[in-house]
Formats: C-alpha cells, sequence, structure tokens
C-alpha cells in the first residue's frame, strides 16, 4: 500500500512537472511570437524559383500555432524577382524595393488594420536568395552607393552556397568542355573498328556507348533543370567568382549601420559535386573504369560522406554522370559552402544542420547493384527489370524523393517539420505510430527565435519577467540628489540577443531579450518577475553588481516578483549578473551588461573651418562625431540619422550622399563624416545640419561654409607723374561680392619688362571699398627708386581664395626740366605791333609760368601755359611752348609801356621746377611822341627886304615823361626821328620832305625855309645850330 501511494505521488509530481513545462514551453513560444510581430518576415527565392516557391513555409508562418504554424498572418509577405536566372546583384537592388512594398501591403492589409507597421524586417531566404540578401545588406549599387540602410534584423539562409555552388560548377565545366567530352568516346568508338582482339574492342565499344550515354544524360538533366554557364546566375554562385569574392571580402555593412545576425540552416547527407583536377575530370569522364576506382576510393576514405546510402549514391552518380560527387551536402552545394567557412562576417552565425537520409534510397541502390552484378549470372533482360522495378517502387517513396530533391526539400519540408513522439502504444494489439510534437520547435522556429535545440541537454526551467530599470537620483547643476521616488529610465540602446544567458528588459511597453543596455541616468533598482512554478522555493536566487560577491535576493510573493535596491554603477560598463537553482534542480546563470554613459556625442576636427570661404563650388566638409564608449561592442556605434545642406530658403536632403566610417578604439568611438556634392553649387552661404543618433541618444552638428567664385574687383586711380621726393598715395577701391573683407592685397612696382623693384605695402584683412598706401619712393632698403617708367600693381584675395590684379602705369621723375631757347618778338615793341609773343623750349612737358616785371612802374603780373608741341629740334622728348599778348584786345587789357624783365619757370608732371631764366630790357613802347607849339615866323612871307620868301618852322617833340626818363637814363644814345613834310595847301601837291629834322626833346626845334630858293635838292632851311 505504501509503495502504492509512492509510486501515485512521484506520477502526480512527474504529471504537473510535465504539465509546467509545457505550459513554460507554451508561454515561451507565445511570448516569441508576439515579440515576432515587431518584424515584418520576408521570402526571398532562389535559382530559377519564384516566390510560390515559399508555398509550405509560407502557409507554416501563417496557420494558428494550435495547428501547427506560428500565427503570424499578416507579418509575412512573398515576392518574386524580375528575371530568375539574372544577376545577384540585380536582385540586391530589386530587394531594396521589396522592404518598401511589403510595408506598404502591411499597412494596407485589412488583417493588420489598426496595427502599426513593423520598420524591421526578418529575412527567410533559400539557395540563391541568402546571396541576394548578404549582397543587399554588404554591397553598393553601380554608382557606388550603400542598397542598405539599415532595419534587417535577421537573415536565414536556407542551403545558400555561401562559398560557391558544386552543381553550378559542374554545369560551367561540362560546358565548357562538352566538345571534348564527347570527341574522346566518340575517338574510341572509331579505334573499335581497328582489327583489335575481340576483347578490346568489346572494351572500347561498350567504354564509348557508356560515355556517350552519360554525357547525353548530364546535357539532359541541365536542360530539364534550365541550367546553363551562360546564366549570370550561375556564373556568379561559381567558388571563386567575382561576385562571391568581392561579397566574401565585406566584413560589415559599409557606413556605421549595424550588421544583422545571421542563422545558417544547413543540408548534409547528400553526395554533391566535387572539382577535381582537369586531366582527372576528363578521364573520369571518358573512361568507365576510371570512375569506378575513384568512386571505390571515395568510399573507403572520405570522411565527410558519413551514412551509407549517401556513399552508394555518391558511387552511382558517379558511375552515371563521368563527374565525381564525393563532397558532403544537398545535391547542389557543400556543407562547408552553406556554412560559410572563412567568411569573417558569418563567423559568429548560428548553424541549423538536418541530415537527410533515406531508408528507400538505401534499399534502391542495394536492389539496382545487386541486379547489376547479378546480370552476369541472369539474364540481362531480367536484371535489368529487377532494377527498373526497384528505382520506380523507390521513386513512389516520400523520403526518397526528399532525399533526391534535398535542396527543395529543405525548405519545402525539413525545416518546418516537428519532432515526431509516440502517439500510441498498442503492444500486442497493434503497430506503434510516429506523429510531429507540435509543441517541439521546428528548425525555423529555432533558427528565428534562436532556441534551444531539441533534446539539448541543457536543462532550462529558470526565466524572468522584463526587468525594470529605475533610479532616484537626479542631477541638478553640478550636484547629485537623491529622491523618495523612483522613476524608470530610458533604454537608449540596446543589444538584442536569445541566449540562453540573455535577460528580458522591458522596453516600450515590451520583453526583449538582451545582452546589454545603455543608459544616461544610473539605475539604483531593478524589479523583475522570477517564472518558476514554485518562486518561494527556490534553492538559491543571487545577484551580483560589478563581480562583487553573490547576494541573495528576497523573493516577495509567491508570483515571485522581487527587486533589488541600493544598486551602485559607474560611469562605463556594469555587469548585473542572476543565478539561481529551483526546488527540483535546474539551474540558470544570466547577466547584463549595463553601460552608463553620460557624456553627450560631439563633433570635432571640422574641415574646413565653419564659416570659412571657398572658391569650390563642390566643396569636401569633413569631421568627426565623437562619443565615450566602453566597450567594442556594436552597440556603442554611432549612426547617421538626417542630414540636409541650406542655402537660403532652398533645403535639399542629403542623407545618402554623406560618407560615413565608423573608427576610435573601445573607448574612444567616433564616426568620420565627409560630404562632397555630387553638383557644382552656386555662390551662397550654406549651412548643413546632421543629426546623429548612439545609445546615448541623439545629437544635431551644424556647420556652415560659404561658396565664392567670383574674384573681388579691383580699381585703381590713374598716376602723374612722380618725384620720389616726398611721399605719395596710391588710391584704389575694393568690392567683394559675398567675402565681407578681404583677406590680403599687396602694392608692388614692377618695371617695364615685368622685374619687380620693391613691395610697396601689404594688409591683411582689409574693409571693402576705397583705400589708399602711402610710398615715399624708396625700396626695402630705403634707397631712392631710379628715373624711368614703372607699373604699380595691386593684388587682392578675398576669403575664398579668388583673386583679382590691376595695374597702372607710373612715371619715377626726379630731373627738373630744363628751358632752352627763349626768346620774345618784337623787341622793342611799338605801336605798330600787334602782339608780344614770348617762345622757348623745355625739355619735357611742363607747366609754364611767367612773370613779368615793368622796371619803369615796378608793376609785376604772372602768366601760366604749358609745353605742347614737340621741338623743331626732333627731340622726342623735347616740348615747344610759347605765350602771346594781344594788345588792341577788348577782353583784357594791354601791357603798359615800360622796359620789362621776364622771368620762366617750368615744372613738369612731377612737379619738379626748373631753374628761373630770365630775358631783361624787353621794350614796349606804343606810345607816339607828340609835336606842340608848331609855328611859323614869320607866318606872313615878306617879298622884299633881307629876308624875303624866308620863314623859320618851330616845334617841340614831347614822349611820355616817366619812359623818357627811364629812357634818357637807361638809353640815352636812343633817337627819336622826326620827318616834316611841306605842302602846297592849294594844290595839294607835296613840295619837300625833311627826313631827319631836329628831333630834341629838351629844346625848341627849327626849319629855316625859303621859299623862293631853286635849289631843291637841298633842304630849303638851315638847323639850328644846336
Amino acid at each position: 500500500m505504501k509503495i502504492f501511494r509512492f509510486l501515485t505521488i512521484l506520477f502526480f509530481i512527474f504529471t504537473s512537472c510535465s504539465q509546467l513545462s509545457f505550459a513554460t514551453l507554451a508561454d515561451d513560444r507565445l511570448k516569441n511570437i508576439d515579440n515576432a510581430k515587431n518584424y515584418i518576415i520576408l521570402l526571398v527565392h532562389g535559382t530559377g524559383d519564384d516566390s510560390n516557391c515559399f508555398g509550405n513555409v509560407y502557409d507554416y508562418l501563417n496557420k494558428s500555432v494550435d495547428n501547427g504554424g506560428l500565427g503570424l498572418n499578416g507579418y509575412v509577405y512573398k515576392y518574386a524577382f524580375s528575371d530568375k536566372f539574372g544577376s545577384i546583384k540585380t536582385w540586391a537592388k530589386e530587394l531594396r524595393g521589396w522592404l518598401e512594398k511589403a510595408k506598404n501591403d502591411f499597412s494596407h492589409n485589412s488583417i493588420n488594420k489598426d496595427k502599426a507597421t513593423p520598420n524591421d524586417f526578418i529575412l527567410i531566404c533559400h539557395s540563391a536568395g541568402g546571396l541576394a540578401a548578404r549582397y543587399y545588406v554588404m554591397g553598393k549599387d553601380e554608382n557606388g552607393q550603400p542598397f542598405y540602410t539599415g532595419g534587417v534584423k535577421k537573415i536565414i539562409t536556407i542551403d545558400t552556397p555561401h562559398t560557391g555552388s558544386q552543381a553550378g560548377e559542374a554545369v560551367i565545366w561540362a560546358e565548357k568542355n562538352e566538345i571534348e567530352r564527347f570527341a574522346v568516346p566518340w575517338f574510341m568508338l572509331g579505334l573499335s573498328a581497328f582489327p583489335f582482339d575481340k576483347g578490346t574492342q568489346s572494351f572500347l565499344v561498350s567504354n564509348a556507348v557508356l560515355s556517350l550515354a552519360s554525357q547525353s544524360l548530364d546535357m539532359a538533366a541541365f536542360g530539364l533543370m534550365d541550367r546553363h554557364s551562360h546564366q549570370p546566375i550561375v556564373k556568379e554562385q561559381a567558388p571563386d567568382s567575382s561576385f562571391l569574392n568581392e561579397l566574401n571580402n565585406i566584413d560589415s555593412p559599409p557606413g556605421t549601420t549595424e550588421a544583422p545576425i545571421y542563422s545558417l540552416i544547413v543540408g548534409r547527407g547528400v553526395p554533391t559535386p566535387s572539382m577535381d583536377k582537369q586531366t582527372i575530370m576528363m578521364l573520369d569522364n571518358a573512361i568507365l573504369f576510371a570512375r569506378l576506382t575513384s568512386s571505390l576510393s571515395n568510399i573507403a576514405s572520405n570522411g565527410k560522406q558519413s551514412n551509407y546510402e549517401e556513399k552508394l549514391m555518391s558511387m552511382n552518380l558517379t558511375l552515371l554522370t563521368g563527374y565525381p560527387f564525393f563532397e558532403d551536402g544537398d545535391l547542389i552545394s557543400s556543407v562547408d559552402s552553406q556554412k560559410g567557412f572563412g567568411i569573417k562576417s558569418l563567423s559568429s552565425a548560428s548553424i541549423y544542420e538536418h541530415e537527410f537520409r533515406s531508408p528507400s534510397i538505401s534499399l534502391l541502390i542495394s536492389v539496382v547493384d545487386t541486379a547489376l552484378i547479378t546480370s552476369y549470372f541472369l539474364p540481362g533482360p531480367a536484371a535489368y527489370m529487377i532494377a527498373l522495378s526497384a528505382g520506380l517502387s523507390c521513386g513512389l517513396c516520400d523520403d526518397a524523393r526528399q532525399y533526391l530533391f534535398a535542396h527543395n526539400a529543405m525548405k519545402d519540408y525539413a525545416i518546418i517539420e516537428h519532432p515526431v513522439k509516440y502517439a500510441s502504444f498498442e503492444g500486442l494489439q497493434g503497430p506503434s505510430s510516429f506523429v510531429q510534437d507540435i509543441n517541439e520547435p521546428t528548425m525555423l522556429e529555432q533558427a528565428l527565435f534562436e532556441l534551444p535545440v531539441a533534446g539539448s541537454s541543457t536543462k532550462i526551467s529558470l526565466s524572468q519577467a522584463g526587468l525594470i530599470l529605475s533610479t532616484n537620483l537626479t542631477k541638478e547643476g553640478s550636484e547629485i540628489k537623491t529622491l523618495s521616488d523612483y522613476h524608470a529610465i530610458t533604454i537608449e540602446a540596446m543589444k538584442e540577443s536569445n541566449t540562453l544567458n540573455s535577460l528580458p528588459i522591458v522596453i516600450e511597453g515590451k520583453d526583449k531579450y538582451v545582452q546589454s543596455v545603455t543608459v544616461k541616468e544610473a539605475p539604483t533598482k531593478i524589479t523583475g518577475v522570477l517564472r518558476d512554478f514554485m518562486p518561494q522555493k527556490m534553492q538559491y536566487f543571487q545577484y551580483s553588481e560589478n563581480f562583487s560577491v553573490w547576494k541573495d535576493i528576497k523573493i516577495l510573493d509567491e508570483w515571485g516578483n522581487f527587486e533589488i535596491t541600493g544598486l551602485k554603477f559607474g560611469e562605463g560598463q556594469n555587469v548585473i549578473a542572476f543565478r539561481g537553482e529551483n526546488k527540483v534542480g535546474y539551474t540558470s546563470n544570466q547577466q547584463l551588461l549595463i553601460t552608463l554613459n553620460t557624456i553627450p556625442m560631439q563633433a570635432s576636427e571640422f574641415y574646413p573651418t565653419p564659416g570659412i570661404y571657398t572658391n569650390n563650388p563642390q566643396p569636401t566638409v569633413k569631421f568627426k562625431e565623437g562619443k565615450a564608449s566602453y566597450s567594442s561592442a556594436s552597440v556603442e556605434s554611432i549612426s547617421l540619422k538626417t542630414a540636409k545642406l541650406i542655402c537660403g530658403s532652398i533645403e535639399v536632403d542629403i542623407t545618402a550622399d554623406m560618407k560615413t566610417k565608423i573608427g576610435g578604439g573601445a573607448y574612444d568611438k567616433h564616426m568620420e563624416v565627409e560630404y562632397t556634392p555630387l553638383n557644382r553649387l552656386d555662390d551662397g552661404h550654406y549651412v548643413l545640419i546632421a543629426v546623429f543618433e548612439s545609445n546615448i541618444g541623439s545629437n544635431q552638428v551644424v556647420t556652415d561654409f560659404y561658396v565664392d567664385t567670383q574674384a573681388p574687383m579691383i580699381t585703381m586711380e590713374k598716376f602723374k607723374s612722380y618725384s620720389p621726393r616726398s611721399p605719395t598715395n596710391i588710391k584704389y577701391s575694393i568690392s567683394d561680392n559675398l567675402s565681407p573683407v578681404i583677406k590680403t592685397a599687396s602694392c608692388i612696382l614692377y618695371d617695364s619688362n615685368n622685374n619687380l623693384i620693391t613691395t610697396i605695402s601689404n594688409s591683411d584683412t582689409l574693409s571693402l571699398g576705397d583705400g589708399f598706401s602711402k610710398w615715399n619712393g624708396t625700396n626695402e632698403a630705403g634707397e631712392k627708386i631710379s628715373d624711368g617708367s614703372y607699373k604699380v600693381r595691386i593684388k587682392a584675395f578675398d576669403l575664398a581664395g579668388n583673386y583679382s590684379t590691376t595695374e597702372e602705369s607710373l612715371a619715377i621723375d626726379s630731373t627738373p626740366p630744363l628751358v632752352t631757347d627763349i626768346a620774345v618778338t618784337p623787341n622793342p615793341v611799338s605801336s605798330k605791333a600787334s602782339e608780344l609773343k614770348l617762345s622757348g623750349n623745355v625739355t619735357e612737358k611742363s607747366a609754364i609760368s611767367i612773370r613779368l616785371t615793368n622796371t619803369s612802374t615796378k608793376k609785376v603780373t604772372a602768366y601760366l601755359t604749358t609745353s605742347n608741341s614737340k621741338s623743331p629740334s626732333g627731340d622726342l622728348g623735347a616740348q615747344s611752348f610759347s605765350y602771346t599778348w594781344k594788345f588792341g584786345d577788348s577782353l583784357s587789357p594791354d601791357l603798359e609801356d615800360g622796359v620789362y624783365n621776364i622771368e620762366v619757370t617750368v615744372q613738369d608732371d612731377a612737379e619738379n621746377v626748373s631753374s628761373l631764366v630770365t630775358l631783361e630790357s624787353v621794350l614796349i613802347d606804343r606810345t607816339p611822341p607828340t609835336i606842340t607849339k608848331a609855328s611859323a615866323m614869320p607866318y606872313v612871307l615878306m617879298n622884299s627886304g633881307t629876308n624875303k620868301y624866308k620863314t623859320t618852322l618851330s616845334y617841340k617833340v614831347m614822349t611820355n615823361d616817366k619812359f623818357q626818363m627811364t629812357n634818357e637814363s637807361s638809353n640815352p644814345n636812343q633817337e627819336i626821328k622826326v620827318k616834316v613834310k611841306l605842302y602846297n595847301s592849294n594844290t595839294g601837291e607835296l613840295v619837300y620832305t625833311w627826313e631827319n629834322a631836329s628831333n630834341s626833346l629838351t629844346e625848341e626845334n627849327q626849319i629855316a625855309w625859303n621859299a623862293n630858293s631853286s635849289d631843291l635838292t637841298l633842304p630849303p632851311f638851315s638847323r639850328h645850330s644846336n
């Protein structure tokens, strides 16, 4: 009775634990499915297929959990590539459009009404579809721009030939060597016509026929599969193709985009082609015996092919096709290729293997081979009938069909089948039966949710509800204060993981299993729920903060609620670890990395400096966006969210044009950012605004620059000739379309041959507008610049580096002009003259100053004129000049009579003044003498007496008194000529002329005249004795 009761208790405990385990597994599955609804699942087909090839997988994902599915109806989408044999690069480009289409289809799906459209994706890819997904994430388009901008959280590949398809390689080799492959057996058939012995002839004929048959079989198979060497997708999947070399040498997505998680589902157990040396390949194709020996050698030594049917099938396929099938795989690609051996980006991928086994195939091959061997003893038709019957019988079996078409059977059956269990045990009344246990995960479910493999020895029964991190600390200024209340901490970033030691964290109301989180506030409390069937009966449940001693965690109630307070996390990485063991001995070890980062992101190393002016219309802008980091984990990375370029009211999104690269070490993470406009920018002020995100939040970076491609405008005032005896001002004006100032300006003197003479001035940061440079006519050594023709050149640079020059000619002249050949005409000047003209020559063009001093009156007058013509001597440098005083001009007074001194000085354009040249004793006497007191005594002539017919003419001569004094004193010998004429008043006849009559100015002048004189040749008078 006691034994019975004990067994009853054990049975009850076993039943309870089984039900509890089932409930926990069901809860985990529902939780995982609920988490999967944060993603859109996209099915990506392989070579030669379309979207319909995923029929079984699509149904499995969509049907309810109760019906053996995953209940993801509305979250799963499948499309077809435009060319099912096209380039994988083209597929990758189309895949980018699939993601947007899937989002759109999700939002318009009536099943998803009132549901938020997920932003992230899980890609389930078969065969070459996995290569397309990887190239979408890793590669770039024809313009060098990345396809991928994030959003793919996981890629599951199913039988994908990551390092190449061996079957594709076989197609390429067979078609490339088609002529040789057929030529050899035909040649052997031709040799059989020669008179060899019957044994040799039989060998040649049978070998040739079988070889031709296998070659024809190969070509027929390629035709049925529609696989040919000219197809882009076949060439790209060949091992060591340029496409695979490019893809497999890329370690991470371009820029800072985080790489997705990879899960690789691998098919094995089916013989797969292997490439050998060219000569061995041709030998196996041509000679049946060579195929047989190499097959037997493979069976004996090949450790890759482990099961019975694989080894036998390897021999038969090699004999049948002439191509070695010595690799382990799924007939299309090897296990090593599917696992991506040697590919760095797949090194941390989870791998799930399925080995194909087929009892029917084992039986088939055994029967066929036995029939062929016994055909030596049995009649040939009978043996062939046995072999044919075995083949047809085997073809009706599901396991045989799946084995022969393992590459497709993997996605159609293997990955969506649950492990089997006993359905019943009837003992003597009937056989046992097996059915799928829908409570156990399928291989696809394991890959989706990273669950432990069915049948694993790992004991998992302890789990937790999502932890909540909170704090009661706050920062006020530079002081940290402790509050009475707690508030939840925002998770800035996280690294999700479904590994056994990851922990659930409540993020946006949902549990997410993570390895690490980043926060900007220090957690002081953690609350959670321990999921165990008897949480208060735990043998132990403890935590450790930053590897300190383990501390017990108190369970607050029967539901497993607990809290940990008094946590003291510091800046940087912190670890909180949990361990526990429940009543029945199940253990758990979990830990969470909490990175506390309170240091904001900061941009630095701007190039060029913000606010710079540049004359490059396509300037390159570089800077670094840095942050404090505390590990080399990808969660510490920085990503560019958006970038835009603004000029005035125009705003352009340049996010796709920004080049980014993550750099730095584990503790100084930064993103190197570079932007170069694709097209030339117009002149103007540009502002670049970029927003970055990291595990510590977001940061906006603003930098600006000016594009100025126009040179400044310079004008300079023309120069007069310059004599370097005093400083001179070089006047100029500068303007610019954008620069507020001129960066530098130089004023330099060159000679007429453009040789540099001296630098007059160099100036930095000049204001726009008018300016001047003062120069004293010397060089840097203080030496006077010699006379000659020079050029003053001003060169100005604006802030963008544009420059312009202007120049003006400058004549340096320190030699005074020389006055020569000065003269006046007439001299003296009488009343008969209408003008007085001064003339002369000067050695260069000059301004003439004339000073007249009347020595009689001491009156001084000045006159100005210029030289304006070449010298009569022909001297090209000389100039003539003249000045004329007009008499009788109503517009200007006449010069007064007198004796003048004329002084002449000239000044050239350089203001050099000549020596004084003086003309003395220039006489101007335009006032005629006056005859007064003229009389004849007697007035009436007598005709008798001693003085008959005689009379005396008397007169007095007078001139200007002042001039007379001056004249007498200065020129006493000068005489006044007096002419007297005698007329007959009755007839008007001129009787006589006295040419040089008396001219005394001081005494009365007399002429005696005898009217009766007959000698008219002599003057009829006698001059006064004086």
